[in-house]
């Protein structure tokens, strides 16, 4: 196993790595839920948008677990992507992928 950064080799995960990318953005969201802003307002609100963002990514990564769906686990990676691109964050996180 090769431990390497998530989003710049996210074109290398497989569906195999379904529940490992699962876990790992599960925990990603939780750290994000302790950072949680003091005040209301605009910061709070965009903090809001950004976890309900990656908690419907999770959710439908562990539905393509569940339906066995590998068409909509690759589409999930797609909006890893995309949410990276708006909300960044995801770039230091790492994967254990096959050498």
């Amino acid at each position: 196993m090769k431990k390497c950064r998530l989003m710049k080799n996210i074109d290398k995960i497989q569906y195999s790595d379904a529940e490992k990318l699962m876990t790992i953005l599960e925990e990603k969201l939780d750290s994000l839920s302790d950072k949680e802003p003091i005040y209301d307002g605009e910061t709070h609100d965009m903090w809001e948008e950004k976890l309900d963002e990656l908690q419907e990514i999770i959710d439908r990564i562990d539905e393509s677990i569940y339906t066995e769906d590998e068409l909509m686990f690759f589409d999930c990676l797609d909006e890893l992507e995309d949410y990276q691109m708006v909300y960044a964050g995801l770039g230091n996180l790492s994967i254990e992928l096959a050498a």
